[in-house]
């Protein structure tokens, strides 16, 4: 049996440090069916691939701003 995958790109204001880029990823990470994570300071964007069976866009953009951290919402695209 194979893992559906999707990916969802997520601009996330204020990544600042490393830190605030440890604990978006160890908050992802904790999601079932989170399969990588990576960010970039420069343009402060996170790149999600999941799969869509196990959890949801929705789900992921509310765990990023339960951290608080602010989304400019472009629906995961």
């Amino acid at each position: 049996m194979s893992i559906r995958r999707a990916k969802g790109v997520f601009r996330i204001l204020n990544i600042d440090c490393s830190t605030c880029a440890k604990a978006i990823s160890k908050t992802l990470y904790k999601i079932d069916g989170v399969i990588e994570v990576s960010l970039n300071y420069i343009t402060d964007k996170v790149y999600v691939e999941y799969d869509p069976e196990k959890t949801s866009i929705d789900r992921i953009k509310n765990a990023i701003r339960k951290i608080g951290f602010k989304l400019i919402d472009n629906g995961g695209q």
